[in-house]
């Protein structure tokens, strides 16, 4: 079964999806967009980066607040306020 109801449309569609691609690339170009850092350590992350915590914060447990890299006093209140 054929994906597109009007296959000979997708020459005209393509185009048109590469102008605009550029298009939006010569606009972020000009923009100064902050980055994103890591909220734990500060790192500079990927724009498009799915998490706010770099890879080596996440995998070494470092918190913020935390001196030896365990569980912040925020990790111990949330587990406090749980109903038992």
């Amino acid at each position: 079964m054929d994906r597109f109801e009007h296959p000979e449309g997708i020459p005209e569609v393509l185009k048109a999806k590469e102008k605009l691609s550029l298009a939006i690339m010569k606009i972020l170009e000009k923009q100064e967009l902050a980055g994103r850092r890591c909220r734990e350590c500060g790192r500079p992350l990927p724009w498009n980066y799915m998490f706010g915590v770099c890879e080596r914060c996440h995998h070494g447990g470092r918190r913020r607040g935390s001196g030896s890299g365990g569980n912040s006093g925020k990790a111990r209140r949330r587990r406090s306020s749980r109903r038992r």
